[in-house]
């Protein structure tokens, strides 16, 4: 997802509900098994009130990105030390000061 991306209020979508239902299913998704797409998807979310075209077109894009990376998964490996160690770069590439 770019971060200057701009919002194009000219082409509303009459059916809201459809977004509601899209972002519920992939905040379910987010929170389940694929936290790759939390910052996506909490970034589309701030706009149901608002839905255009612009936005339906990006959240078909996280769509497709799931279905092209569906057999991409998480790997635990057992550790002799018992710990779990994880690493997390959620929006360290936004940061435009600092990438």
């Amino acid at each position: 997802m770019v971060c200057d991306f701009q919002i194009d209020t000219v082409e509303p979508v009459d059916e809201k509900f459809m977004f509601l239902e899209l972002i519920g299913s992939l905040m379910y998704a987010t929170s389940v098994s694929r936290p790759v797409i939390s910052y996506s998807v909490c970034y589309l979310s701030r706009f149901l009130n608002k839905p255009t075209e612009q936005l339906w077109k990006s959240r078909k894009r996280v769509l497709r990105y799931l279905q092209q990376t569906q057999y991409l998964c998480l790997t635990f490996i057992p550790s002799p030390d018992d710990k779990l160690v994880c690493y997390s770069d959620s929006n360290w590439a936004g940061d435009k000061l600092d990438r």
